[in-house]
Order: C-alpha cells, then sequence, then structure tokens
C-alpha cells in the first residue's frame, strides 16, 4: 500500500523504483546542513535488496522540477547530488517514454534498469512524490 511517504514509479508490468522516505538523519543537528540529510529506501522489482541513500528535501523538489518538464526526443539526465538516484528519460515515440535508472548506496550497491514507461505513469511518480515531500 502506498503511504505519503512513499512514490512508486510503476509500468504496465511492474514496480520500477519506489522511494520510500524515512524521515530526517539527524534532526537535532546544531547545523543546518547536517540536520537537511533525509533518508529514503529505495526498491525495485529488479533487485533483491532494499538500499538505503542520503538526499536533501532540496534534491527531491529538484527531482520533483525534473519530472514536471515535458520530454521530447533528446535525452534528459537527473541525478541527486551525493551518490543515490540517477534518471534518464527521452521519448523515442509517442505516447511512451524511455527510464533509465541508476540507484547506488554509500556503500556502492547498486541496481538499474531500463524500461519503458508512459507519461501518466511518470505524471502519478511525480504526485506521489509531492505528496512525500509535502509529509516532511
Amino acid at each position: 500500500m502506498t503511504t505519503a511517504t512513499t512514490a512508486s514509479l510503476l509500468n504496465q508490468d511492474s514496480m520500477l523504483l519506489r522511494l520510500q522516505i524515512i524521515g530526517y538523519e539527524n534532526p537535532s543537528a546544531t547545523n543546518e546542513h547536517d540536520r537537511a540529510w533525509i533518508r529514503v529506501l529505495c526498491t525495485t522489482e529488479h533487485y533483491p535488496y532494499a538500499l538505503d541513500i542520503s538526499v536533501t528535501a532540496t534534491d527531491l523538489h529538484h527531482l520533483s522540477e525534473f519530472l514536471t518538464t515535458p520530454f521530447a526526443e533528446d535525452e534528459r539526465f537527473f541525478s541527486f547530488t551525493e551518490c543515490g538516484l540517477e534518471l534518464q528519460v527521452c521519448a523515442p515515440a509517442a505516447g511512451t517514454l524511455a527510464c533509465v535508472a541508476r540507484v547506488t548506496a554509500s556503500n556502492d550497491m547498486h541496481f538499474e534498469f531500463s524500461e519503458q514507461v508512459r507519461p501518466a505513469e511518470l505524471a502519478e511518480f511525480k504526485r506521489q512524490l509531492d505528496r512525500a515531500i509535502a509529509s516532511l
């Protein structure tokens, strides 16, 4: 079940990517930089383990903005500031998007996938992401 802290990218065949926002890593830190980091668990049906990454709220907002812009035939690329999530999207044919993602944890474990998604599926992922960001 999807909660307000989870955003899932699904296509017709499978769950491609799930970002589960666990919460701030160190909310009682004395400086703003250390307080800004958020722990996110990343899972996919293509890999048997959840990967733990650290991102900032700014990173999550940038991902949301990336998903807002219409995709054309040219490839667009997004990555978080630190190791974590890299996402490439392009529209090679009308009605579908080619989506390539790579998730890398701080211990260098990673998973990646390359799948076709529909614009509505990416829009739903963005909607869930925005809801998860708002719950922080």
